[in-house]
């Protein structure tokens, strides 16, 4: 069967797709850019395809025709866009208000129950991932409201479940972020049941098997994590979307690193930043340029991190995300260990720490405290370590994390005390700590 006329060269479809569109081959993604292309007008696509389709001007009568179909999208589309626009003026008031007023505005008015203002609170979640995670769980969990409110049969049963199924697996990814990996779990769990129940839309999968395995690699589950990122890779790859897929690549990237492989994870992160585009996401980019020199550090080649870092410092402070200057910060700290100036190493890691106990972040609060004790240790200052055993003691407890941490870090401040913190003591303990997360109940064997 002979495939639709060449398309112009000027047009935006490529002739390939446009036959797979033409024979049913193409995905979802790709079959609502065809079709959207359709609708704007496009007459010599339209040409190239006539014959094959019955287009909305066509008006033989079958009920199987394209004319149909299409006229549906179009007014789909129309009525997606008009609450579109309404949801962007009454984000503008809504975002005025405190948290506490928004969650009473939510839970006594039914006109947020739409699914483009959902995607403003889950893209407000996003954003705020960076700089608060705590405040991009409120966020996600403001969607989540929304998500089981939208009136049944308003956008399909099966995207119903997509909203719900999307709004939980940003839940998840939030909890994840605020160290609290068995809340994320539960949440993860709970979306992949609902997208089970969805429309299977390459997007909505592809994003899952991404905070899956995100949630997986802070759980060492790692051999879990590589199957979900490379089946998201995939997917993002089928359907053109090399910005999606170098998240994806991140992800990959940081994975190889927590397995102690830091140069295969920078290979992989340098990959993610040729393909993620900053002007659609700039603080991902940021990120991505930031794991890079992450890694040249923890493979040792600090003066290729700092060279790198030198050129990518001004992005810091136009961003001005805290988490990624907290991050910034550890990370120049360590950088100046490695080339031996302990003095500005310490003065840095003592800035992310103290950040990361006011953005109640305990893991990092605790693992920038012991590269601290190190440095402390090996300079014979053991005396000092008291006071910041002390501190991580009263942290940990103050914001509820698992006995079982808080008892390791008993430990921490009893040999502080005693001034017998022996760099052994402080490599076990930070190991233990990355391994808690995944493991609550994991007890802390000093001697083991």
């Amino acid at each position: 069967m002979n495939g639709p006329r060449e398309l112009p060269a000027v047009c935006e479809l490529s002739s390939d797709l446009a036959h797979r569109f033409a024979e049913g081959l193409a995905n979802g993604v790709e079959r609502r850019r065809v079709m959207s292309h359709l609708l704007q007008g496009c007459e010599p696509c339209r040409e190239a395809m006539r014959g094959r389709f019955h287009l909305i001007d066509d008006h033989r009568e079958d009920p199987f025709s394209m004319s149909r179909i299409l006229a549906n999208v179009a007014n789909f589309e129309r009525r997606l866009n008009a609450e579109r626009a309404k949801a962007a003026e009454q984000w503008e008031g809504f975002t005025r208000h405190p948290p506490q007023r928004q969650w009473t505005i939510l839970k006594n008015s039914a006109r947020f129950n739409t699914w483009p203002f959902c995607e403003k609170l889950l893209q407000a979640g996003w954003d705020a991932l960076y700089d608060d995670p705590h405040r991009a769980l409120e966020w996600n969990r403001m969607a989540l409201l929304i998500a089981d409110r939208i009136p049944a049969g308003a956008y399909g049963r099966r995207s119903e479940f997509d909203f719900r199924g999307r709004a939980w697996d940003r839940i998840a990814n939030s909890l994840r972020a605020t160290s609290d990996l068995a809340g994320a779990e539960t949440a993860l769990v709970t979306a992949e049941r609902l997208l089970e129940e969805g429309s299977g839309e390459p997007l909505g999968e592809a994003e899952h098997l991404y905070f899956k395995a995100s949630l997986r690699r802070a759980q060492r589950r790692f051999q879990e994590a590589l199957t979900a990122i490379r089946k998201s890779r995939r997917i993002y790859r089928t359907i053109q979307d090399p910005h999606l897929e170098g998240r994806s690549l991140l992800c990959h990237a940081a994975i190889h690193d927590i397995s102690g492989e830091p140069l295969k994870a920078c290979e992989l992160a340098r990959q993610a930043v040729a393909q993620i585009d900053p002007q659609r996401d700039p603080r991902l980019a940021l990120a991505a340029r930031h794991n890079v020199i992450w890694y040249l550090m923890s493979a040792g080649l600090a003066d290729e991190a700092r060279l790198e870092l030198e050129e990518l410092r001004p992005l810091y402070f136009e961003n001005g995300d805290r988490m990624n200057l907290l991050r910034l910060k550890w990370m120049e700290g360590r950088i100046f260990r490695l080339r031996g100036d302990l003095a500005g190493a310490e003065s840095r890691m003592r800035v992310a720490q103290a950040g990361f106990v006011e953005a109640e972040i305990p893991y990092e609060a605790a693992m920038v405290a012991l590269d601290i004790a190190v440095l402390l240790a090996e300079n014979g200052r053991t005396h000092e370590i008291k006071s910041l055993a002390s501190e991580l003691v009263t942290v940990f407890r103050r914001l509820g994390v698992a006995r079982e941490a808080c008892a390791a870090l008993m430990v921490f401040e009893g040999a502080a005390k005693a001034e017998i913190v022996t760099l052994t003591l402080l490599s076990k303990l930070g190991d233990y700590l990355e391994r808690l997360r995944a493991q609550p109940d994991l007890r802390f064997e000093p001697e083991g």
